[in-house]
Order: structure tokens, then C-alpha cells, then sequence
């Protein structure tokens, strides 16, 4: 079954962006603060969802509630800052969405300990069992880190997108074969060193993330109706390991998330990732049968 969340995230990829971002000597000082505002409150969005996960079952109700509050004010704010209907890459509706899977992952944290279900009536759609609520629980953080991603990568391209487009090297169709072996080569080797008992430094693994990126981020030029799809051959090794693996992992000094909350993200991530390499595919196979 293909979950909604993931429906959502596959429409956001497929849609043009309507707005390109500016080169950083273009990049007013409103727009650094405005970024510089939501990296601030995407931190406090992680703090928050790390205190909910590591004190679900020590809360009583009105705590419960006094938190539900601060995620719905983090969500309110992404909601107002960032308008929803934009899907400009120099923001990132990606960024709203992130914090509405959290707000909305504790409104059912919340609705199930508040109502144990709804079998009496009193909420209809309220988690009925455990195991029903750790399954939506698991699914909404799921769409959460996936969105945090995107945002991630939409506030670290935003000041320099068009000079990173136009440093790069111009690129074929027929480049995309060799950047997509590059690609799941440097994944599958950040998995290895994940899965090493002493997985050491990513430094050598962030260069040929940089690398790749560099040479190949012309990619997003290439018209071939795969979106953002396609572009994460050369976003999602440098981005999975800058903006997840070391600011939530074992290493990290002040977002290290709880183990098992961890891997949610990281097998969620690595999920979407292939997803997307069997997309992009599908994409330029077709583009190929219509522009032999």
C-alpha cells in the first residue's frame, strides 16, 4: 500500500518550481534572516520531538496537552512564514510540511492516551489500539524526517542554486546512467559504514558527495519530467550524511535522536531514496521511447 504521506511527498517532487532562487550577492538580507529563522525553529521542532519521544509514557494528560500546544505553534509559524501553496524551492514548502507531520504526529499521541481509542464515541478517528497508534506514529515521522530532508537541501541550495547550476559541468541524458552507478555506490557505502563497528570519519565519504554534486548538479537542467526525482542522484548522499546521519546520530553534540527514533528517519530516508532511483528510471526510459 502506498502510504499518503508518500503520495503527498511524490506530487511536491514532480511539481516546476514557480520562483528561482537568487545567487547569494542577490540573496537579501530578509531572506538570510528568514532562512536563518527557520533553521532556528526546525532545531526546536527536533527538541521537542525528541522530549515526546523519550517521555511518551511518563506524561499524564495535561502535559500531554501543554506540548501539543508548542507543536502547533511551530507548525503555525512554518504555516505564516512559508506560505503552503508556493512550492518555491528558495523557502521550501517541504520545510511547512515537516513540522505538520510532528504536530500531527502527537495529536494522535495525544487522542489515543485522551480517549484509549474511539469505540465510545468520543473521538471518531482517535488510534484505537497501540499497535494502531505506533503505526501512524512510525508512518507520520516517516513523512516528517522525509520532508526535513527536502528542507534541508532547499535551505542549503537556496544562496548559491544558480551559480552552483552554472559552475557545473553541462551535462546529456546520457551522463545519467554513470551519475545514478556513482550514486547508489556512495549510498551503499554509507550504509557499510554505518553498519561498521567502528564507523570512523565521514570526512572521504563527504568529499565524493561533494564531488558528485559538484560535477553532475547540472542534472536538474536536463528535461526529462522526472523532477526532483532525478536530482537526488547528486542531493541525497551529500544531504543524508550532512544533515541526518551527523546532526541526529551517535555523533552529534546537541540533535542526537534516540536510537530507535533514529532509524525510523534513516530507514525512511534510504526507502524514499530507492523509490526515487526506480522513478527517475521509469522516467528516462520514457523519455527515450517519446525522443529516440
Amino acid at each position: 500500500m502506498v502510504l499518503p504521506w508518500r503520495i503527498t511527498a511524490l506530487l511536491l517532487a514532480l511539481l516546476p518550481a514557480l520562483a528561482q532562487p537568487a545567487v547569494a550577492g542577490e540573496f537579501s538580507a530578509e531572506e538570510q534572516k528568514l532562512v536563518a529563522d527557520i533553521r532556528q525553529k526546525m532545531d526546536q521542532t527536533t527538541q521537542l520531538l525528541i522530549y515526546t519521544y523519550e517521555n511518551e509514557e511518563k506524561m499524564d494528560l495535561a502535559e500531554m496537552q501543554r506540548v501539543m500546544v508548542g507543536f502547533r505553534e511551530l507548525a503555525k509559524w512554518f504555516e505564516n512564514k512559508i506560505p503552503d501553496r508556493t512550492f518555491e524551492r528558495r523557502t521550501g514548502s517541504f520545510c511547512v510540511g515537516s513540522a505538520s507531520f510532528a504536530s500531527s504526529y502527537w495529536r494522535n499521541t495525544e487522542y489515543y492516551y485522551k480517549y484509549k481509542g474511539s469505540e465510545d464515541g468520543k473521538y471518531v478517528g482517535a488510534p484505537r489500539t497501540l499497535k494502531e497508534l505506533k503505526d501512524r506514529q512510525k508512518d507520520l515521522l516517516e513523512g516528517h524526517f522525509f520532508d526535513f530532508q527536502q528542507c534541508y537541501i532547499h535551505l542549503d541550495q537556496v544562496p548559491t542554486r544558480l551559480e552552483d547550476k552554472e559552475s557545473a559541468p553541462k551535462i546529456s541524458i546520457t551522463a545519467i546512467p554513470s551519475i545514478r552507478t556513482n550514486s547508489l555506490k556512495l549510498v551503499q557505502n554509507i550504509q557499510d559504514k554505518m553498519t561498521s563497528h567502528y564507523p570512523g570519519d565521514f570526512a572521504p565519504l563527504i568529499k565524493k558527495a561533494d564531488t558528485l554534486y559538484k560535477n553532475y548538479y547540472s542534472i536538474s537542467d536536463l528535461k526529462i519530467g522526472g523532477g526532483l526525482l532525478c536530482e537526488n542522484f547528486v542531493d541525497f548522499p551529500k544531504h543524508f550524511i550532512e544533515n541526518y546521519i551527523l546532526r541526529h546520530g551517535k555523533n552529534s553534540k546537541n540533535q542526537k535522536l534516540p536510537e530507535s527514533l533514529f532509524k525510523i528517519g534513516y530507514d525512511g530516508l534510504l526507502h524514499n531514496y530507492y523509490r526515487d532511483v526506480k522513478l527517475c528510471d521509469n522516467f528516462v526510459k520514457e523519455y527515450k521511447r517519446k525522443s529516440p
